[in-house]
């Protein structure tokens, strides 16, 4: 909320910061257009009490954006590892799969009406390479050199992709926009 305010200072728009549950929040029904949230279904528990939140306070029409991590990547299994061992930094943790996101948010009468998946960038095997080579006093850039004409192949391949469904198993996020009936 702090930084919030010091971005208002500097800022023409202004937002409003709001604090509160997100398993009861501080709004009537119906009050917003879009609800969006990034990173936030993965550490409860019992998430749909969250999705139902977000459908009471969506206006009829409105959409919300889930993005969370995706079930199928190699990611998975190494953070599971680490949340096992107690070194994973985000503490407990879990992840759904495009089809299961889906569903809990028809659950909430939030139709999906399109979806996505991103990728690591830089990919899961530099940011292991780099790791690996910091422990013994090499440093690598936190981002890789990009050979210009390769990095705007790959990014015009990986925007492609992106929204076809069955490369959705392959991203560390998939996101759904569902919108509420009405």
């Amino acid at each position: 909320l702090k930084i919030i305010a010091e971005l208002n200072e500097k800022s023409a728009s202004k937002t409003t910061p709001v604090g509160g549950n997100a398993f009861a929040l501080p709004f009537k029904s119906e009050t917003f257009d879009l609800v969006f949230h990034q990173g936030l279904l993965e550490h409860f528990r019992e998430e749909e009490g969250i999705l139902a939140e977000n459908a009471r306070v969506l206006k009829s029409g409105g959409y919300a954006i889930v993005d969370v991590p995706q079930r199928w990547h190699i990611y998975t299994v190494i953070k599971h590892i680490l949340i096992a061992f107690d070194k994973w930094f985000a503490g407990w943790e879990k992840e759904f799969s495009l089809g299961q996101l889906e569903k809990k948010l028809r659950k909430y009468g939030l139709e999906p009406v399109d979806f996505y998946a991103e990728w690591m960038y830089p990919c899961l095997g530099y940011r292991m390479m780099r790791e690996a080579l910091w422990k013994v006093g090499i440093r690598l850039p936190l981002i890789p050199f990009k050979i210009p004409v390769l990095h705007r192949v790959r990014r015009s391949i990986r925007s492609w992709l992106k929204y076809r469904r069955i490369c959705t198993y392959t991203g560390i996020s998939v996101g759904v926009i569902g919108k509420k009936a009405g």
